[in-house]
């Protein structure tokens, strides 16, 4: 989410007001799980590299696809 240029709520802001790119599926990924990150509601998806990384990317595949339905994921895991 935190990017050189444009912050990371400000892309998906833009991504999702755009009608040529509001339908394309957001990604956010994320060094941790954080409060900022659990109040953003606009990405698709959230990747927290400091958990289960390879099964967060599966999922995140797998719903991008339309393979599998997402898993909620738990508080605090």
């Amino acid at each position: 989410m935190q990017m050189p240029k444009m912050g990371g709520a400000e892309l998906i802001t833009a991504l999702k007001s755009n009608a040529e790119t509001a339908n394309i599926p957001v990604v956010a990924v994320s060094s941790k799980q954080n409060e900022s990150m659990q109040r953003e509601t606009r990405a698709d998806l959230k990747i927290y590299k400091d958990i289960e990384i390879e099964d967060q990317l599966a999922n995140a595949l797998q719903t991008v696809l339309g393979t599998a339905k997402a898993q909620p994921q738990a508080a605090g895991k």
